[in-house]
């Protein structure tokens, strides 16, 4: 599984990375591929961060709200009830923290070609996006505090159209993700220059 590039080389000087198939899918042209490129394995630990503050404020929040029913209200059985079920709810929170950020990560991929980005994410409902170069308007990179501290950046594309007008690629790398802004926008304009 780790045969893909993990950093892949986007400068303008480079062209993408073109490999041969050696087993490949029915589609219109089987003999080039461009591999598919996995985010930045950082992109695991800032999701489990950011999942783990929201689980902290989530239980400081059940424990404020129950603490004033119970002094509210002061039915004991309900106060345990309502407890156990608070209970429950932030240790789902709490596995969801940890677990969910790895199998996310599995399955998300993208890849860049001469005529679209493509993005591949979704662990139980898949989502293929293509992005033709054509209609991208602009492209910008974002950090959160986060993101910053981790070295890592979140690039929005901005497209022509009403459906889905900005996707967000995020997890990647900041160096990557300014490259790849360059390189949208570059081979925007050069696709509409020809």
């Amino acid at each position: 599984m780790n045969s893909q590039p993990a950093s892949p080389d986007l400068s303008p000087s480079n062209s993408p990375v073109v490999s041969r198939s050696v087993e490949s899918t029915p589609s219109l042209d089987t003999s080039v591929c461009v591999p598919m490129y996995e985010l930045d394995s950082r992109t695991i630990q800032v999701d489990i961060i950011a999942g783990a503050i929201f689980t902290i404020v989530l239980t400081i929040g059940a424990a404020v709200g129950l603490s004033i029913l119970w002094i509210a209200v002061g039915f004991v059985n309900l106060w345990y009830a309502l407890a156990a079920c608070a209970i429950v709810i932030v240790g789902l929170f709490a596995v969801t923290t940890f677990a969910w950020p790895r199998l996310e990560f599995k399955h998300y991929r993208w890849r860049l070609d001469e005529q679209s980005l493509e993005i591949h994410r979704g662990v139980w409902f898949r989502h293929r996006i293509s992005i033709p170069l054509g209609r991208v308007q602009h492209a910008d990179v974002s950090q959160g505090p986060l993101l910053r501290k981790f070295g890592l950046g979140k690039l929005t594309i901005h497209t022509a159209g009403t459906s889905n007008a900005s996707i967000e690629l995020g997890g990647l790398s900041y160096e990557v993700a300014l490259q790849l802004r360059d390189r949208l926008v570059q081979q925007a304009q050069t696709r509409v220059v020809t």
